[in-house]
């Protein structure tokens, strides 16, 4: 069984997480996005759980991911 949260699907025990296509379109990056581009997008994104209080990007520093937070704040 999983969780279902506004275009999320949590596995049982929350610690991955499925993104669904139409969730994705919601996003204003990836609104002008064709179906399959964004089914693609949907199923490549992967799931990374971080502690509360652990730092995932520090401002200024060069990235190679992009996040898009399911639950929880950015500070």
């Amino acid at each position: 069984m999983s969780n279902f949260f506004y275009g999320f699907v949590f596995s049982r025990e929350s610690r991955s997480v499925k993104v669904e296509v139409d969730r994705l379109r919601d996003i204003k990056l990836f609104q002008d996005l064709d179906l399959d581009l964004l089914e693609y997008l949907s199923d490549s994104l992967v799931t990374e759980f971080v502690y509360m209080g652990e730092t995932v990007v520090e401002h200024g520093e060069e990235g190679n991911k992009f996040y898009i937070i399911v639950r929880g704040q950015k500070y």
